[in-house]
């Protein structure tokens, strides 16, 4: 009997060595989603290790997409879907798109080992834009090299004057139109914004790819316009648009007549300029980097029974709101704990019992040690997926822009996710003296309301000081030249609902006498690095005289220095320091039609500024 023991205990020991010499499970990675330009043509490759490729486009609602795959070397498939709803598959597939939305294509290797791939994108219908040839029969799908073909997704030819919307995407960031001019027509694009945070930039590109003219901001309330272009040449011309790195909806004006220039009222010779206002922006979690108030990362939940563990740093006596909310598509249910710096158990919530569309959420958190708090996230019931984690001193958690408010203009928004905060950006000079005004339009939200630097530093406050719950800031006394932050959010941090924004001047700061008869055709906020050079473009005709000024942003220790090159490509003005400031300001009589450029550099530095071309009438 004891033979018969020792055997037993011996396989027992050889099956737990077993197990301990095995090695840990691999965390699955997130597969790289590229992205599928229509009328152009695609490749990748597929082997056993990375069986399946994932592809998305920004189609439009009743479009006819036709979808080929082709290879020589492979068995491969593809499947065409919308979330989670299958609408084709096979090598090729037509379908009608049902809504204005990204669509996935997954490609898959069905059998052997490895092989390569084209896929092309075309909709059934509309013509081609490109005039490249045929292609050959083996690839199956348009293959055209335009000017424009990395300039962004093409959304349309204008082939006369036209008002268009669209809508601008992490997936399509870049748009492109284009139409054909002739030598000596006058043409008009204005961009702009109509929701989202996208900040409207346009380029123009003449037929053989070269830049000829752009603008950010002279369109005004920060839209951008190209105004009364001369066209130098005969052919194809492309407009691209972009929102610099920012999305949302747009609209886009194109005019083939000439347009009436507005004289800029100018404040004072040089006009007080103000800190560029940046919004984080989302990105991925970094391992070990703790969480920062109101900025979103985003994680991963890989496989059932994983976590994702966060430290945040907070002081006794803040009040924290926290939410761990669905990534897109994601199917995780997400949940976490919360631990104090004595490592105590603060809060726990989930998805189920927050009833915030998904997330889980936890507001108005007390404190009372400072330290590092610990979050601990994972799914309900084994849910998996990627997340959106943001922690937030005080009632909200993560930021949503809504654009500029002008004064004397009510401006309406909806605080739309629980933990969500609306800035608006105004701009104010020292001696303004303003008041502001938030009025809910229901009864379950009720706005704060403060005015805060860029760089968050709180100078007003204000919850019920109106009437019905509304937020009111009575008198705000400005000090300094910048751009101030109107941040809004609900009280409890748990209610959704709508308001009226409203803001006015007591008192204006004094200006000197205002500049007349000046055009502004270019304007520009924009970055140098040290050592680097800044090219923009304009078209300007033989006999104009305009002004040039580059204004470095307030606090930067940026030193200007811009010169004027013709279009044969020679320096014809340049300027350091004007007006006993480190900003230059020169006039130029231009001496020849065409496109000219403004180079802009920092004298050993670097920093922000603005640029400013004006036509003096």
């Amino acid at each position: 009997m004891w033979r018969w023991f020792g055997i037993i205990l011996l396989i027992t020991l050889s099956a737990c060595n077993a197990l301990s010499d095995a090695p840990p499970p691999t965390i699955a990675q997130p597969i790289e989603v590229f992205t599928l330009q229509a009328w152009e043509t695609a490749s990748g490759s597929l082997d056993t290790a990375q069986n399946r490729n994932e592809w998305q486009f920004f189609g439009r609602a009743g479009q006819m997409a036709r979808l080929r795959l082709v290879s020589q070397s492979a068995d491969v498939t593809m499947t065409l879907r919308l979330r989670n709803q299958v609408l084709a598959e096979g090598a090729t597939v037509e379908a009608t798109l049902p809504e204005d939305e990204v669509y996935r294509v997954t490609v898959r290797l069905q059998t052997g080992v490895s092989g390569v791939y084209d896929i092309g994108l075309s909709y059934v219908g509309e013509e081609n834009p490109n005039t490249a040839p045929t292609i050959a029969p083996i690839v199956g799908v348009p293959t055209p090299t335009p000017a424009y073909a990395n300039l962004g997704e093409f959304i349309s030819q204008l082939t006369e004057s036209t008002q268009i919307g669209s809508l601008l995407t992490a997936e399509s960031p870049q748009h492109v139109y284009t139409f054909q001019g002739e030598e000596g027509d006058i043409i008009t694009v204005e961009m702009s914004r109509v929701a989202g945070t996208l900040d409207p930039t346009l380029l123009l590109y003449a037929p053989d790819g070269q830049p000829i003219a752009m603008d950010d901001n002279s369109g005004g309330n920060g839209n951008a316009r190209l105004l009364n272009i001369r066209l130098p040449v005969n052919g194809l011309y492309s407009i691209q648009a972009h929102g610099a790195d920012f999305f949302g909806d747009y609209t886009l004006r194109f005019s083939t007549d000439e347009v009436a220039m507005d004289i800029d009222i100018q404040a004072t010779p040089e006009p007080t300029t103000v800190a560029p206002f940046v919004m984080a922006t989302v990105g991925p979690a970094i391992r070990d980097q703790r969480l920062e108030d109101h900025v979103p990362v985003i994680a991963n939940i890989a496989r059932e029974g994983d976590f994702q563990r966060f430290s945040f740093l907070a002081n006794a006596g803040d009040v924290l709101t926290v939410s761990v909310r669905p990534y897109r598509d994601s199917t995780v249910r997400p949940q976490f704990e919360i631990f104090g710096a004595d490592g105590n158990l603060l809060t726990m919530s989930n998805a189920t019992l927050s009833a915030a569309g998904g997330a889980a959420f936890a507001a108005g958190i007390q404190l009372e040690e400072s330290g590092s708090l610990i979050l601990l996230i994972t799914g309900e019931e084994n849910t998996t997926g990627a997340f959106l984690v943001s922690v937030g001193k005080g009632t909200s958690t993560y930021d949503t822009f809504q654009g500029e408010a002008i004064a004397n203009q009510q401006a309406t928004g909806t605080i739309q996710g629980r933990g969500e905060r609306h800035i608006w950006r105004i701009r104010l000079n020292p001696g303004d003296v303003i008041t502001v005004a938030a009025s809910p339009t229901g009864n379950a939200f009720d706005p704060v309301m403060e005015l805060a630097t860029v760089d968050g530093i709180v100078l007003y406050r204000d919850d019920n000081s109106g009437a019905n719950n509304a937020a009111l800031i009575d008198i705000a006394t400005i000090t300094e030249s910048a751009n101030y932050m109107l941040r809004i959010y609900d009280a409890r941090g748990d209610a959704q609902g709508s308001y009226v924004l409203l803001w006015r001047y007591v008192n204006i700061a004094a200006t000197p006498t205002p500049l007349p008869n000046k055009a502004t055709i270019l304007s520009v906020d924009d970055a140098v690095d040290d050592g680097q050079y800044q090219f923009y473009a304009f078209q300007g005709q033989a006999g104009q005289e305009v002004e040039i000024r580059v204004l470095a942003a307030p606090n930067s220790s940026l030193d200007p220095v811009a010169a004027l090159i013709d279009p044969d490509g020679i320096v014809i003005a340049q300027a350091d320091d004007s007006n006993g400031s480190l900003n230059p300001t020169f006039t130029v009589t231009l001496p020849q039609d065409g496109t000219y450029n403004i180079r802009i550099n920092g004298y050993l530095s670097s920093g922000r500024f603005d640029l400013f071309v004006a036509l003096l009438l």
